[in-house]
């Protein structure tokens, strides 16, 4: 009897510790299709907004992996690396630019071109770091998912198509960074389901909406930032 009961709160212990050390950790692997588009702001130098009523989305999205801890039965803390793809779409515009020979000149001649009806295709890649506070609400495998978090974001690459469709030219791209700011903080808040596969592996969907916060445009005239929603997918694995 003396062995039987050192031994049985021995292996007590050691349950109770190996849910603990075990049961806390997640890692999360995510996808989320979206809708991307832009928020134009006041810049205190000039007017904001001109282009805005022909703006239109684009399609974007987000996938990354994360790391979870569960602080309880309802409360998890979260952070890891994105990849987002944002942007907008701009058709139907003015373009004023210079094509090598259009007017027949000699080679490396430039003339100056104007053309109406042109689209543009605004293409943003980020990498993002969220911190994010979910909520899971329900005793059940299905459970109420809820989610906030605050995500800095640093531009890695920026693209700008230039479509004319009424001529016979090839696509135009600009590639570079120098028109806008690096850095973009962004919010961001979700509700969605969560549902437990067994222990181990659950899965979650939840609608997202990502708005950034600070102007990422570094011409005078006007800022804005852009901003993602879509639909999260997420699997992840409880250590």
């Amino acid at each position: 009897m003396r062995l039987i009961t050192p031994f049985a709160l021995l292996s007590l212990t050691a349950i109770a510790f190996g849910q603990d050390e075990t049961g806390k950790f997640q890692l999360g692997v995510h996808f989320s299709p979206e809708v991307a588009y832009r928020t134009f702001l006041v810049t205190g130098k000039g007017f904001h907004g001109e282009n805005h009523g022909n703006d239109r989305p684009r399609f974007g999205y987000t996938t990354g992996a994360t790391a979870t801890y569960s602080c309880n039965n309802w409360l998890e803390l979260e952070t890891g690396v994105f990849y987002s793809l944002k942007g907008f779409l701009t058709p139907d515009q003015r373009y004023i630019g210079v094509r090598r020979g259009f007017l027949g000149g000699p080679i490396g001649h430039g003339d100056i071109v104007l053309r109406d009806h042109v689209d543009y295709d605004f293409r943003f890649h980020y990498l993002e770091i969220p911190l994010r506070a979910n909520g899971l609400f329900g005793q059940r495998k299905w459970k109420l998912l809820t989610s906030l978090s605050v995500t800095g974001g640093y531009l890695v690459g920026q693209q700008t198509t230039i479509d004319f469709p009424k001529d016979d030219w090839p696509d135009t791209q600009n590639v570079g960074t120098d028109n806008y700011h690096r850095f973009l903080m962004s919010a961001e808040a979700a509700v969605g389901v969560h549902y437990s596969l067994n222990d181990r592996f659950a899965l979650r969907m939840a609608p997202t909406f990502r708005l950034g916060i600070n102007n990422i445009s570094k011409p005078y005239f006007f800022g804005f930032s852009p901003w993602n929603a879509g639909v999260q997918f997420s699997c992840y694995y409880r250590f």
